[in-house]
């Protein structure tokens, strides 16, 4: 017999963006109720390691907008999917997440 557990979420259930340094591990939270300025994301708060700032080894790439774009995106369906912006969708929207500590 195989089992099988799956988890969702609602958008409405995410609350923000948990960064972790691959450096040091120390962590921070950014809610999306609060504005994101993805351009602080630069470097890790606790030992300066890079984070946004330099991707793939070149110089001057970063991901600041493609953080802040999922962040707006997040908001802006969920904000369609609860009714706020003024239109009923027909149907609900989950995120399946996965479970770490199982094998794949």
């Amino acid at each position: 017999m195989t089992t099988q557990t799956k988890r969702f979420i609602e958008l409405s259930d995410l609350l923000g963006l948990r960064f972790e340094c691959k450096e040091c591990h120390a962590s921070l939270f950014l809610p999306l109720s609060k504005v994101l300025i993805a351009s602080r994301l630069r470097s890790c708060p606790h030992c300066n390691h890079p984070w946004l700032a330099v991707m793939n080894g070149q110089s001057g790439t970063s991901v600041y907008g493609d953080v802040s774009e999922v962040v707006d995106a997040v908001r802006k369906l969920a904000s369609r999917f609860d009714g706020t912006l003024g239109f009923p969708v027909g149907c609900s929207m989950l995120v399946e997440v996965a479970d770490k500590g199982s094998e794949k």
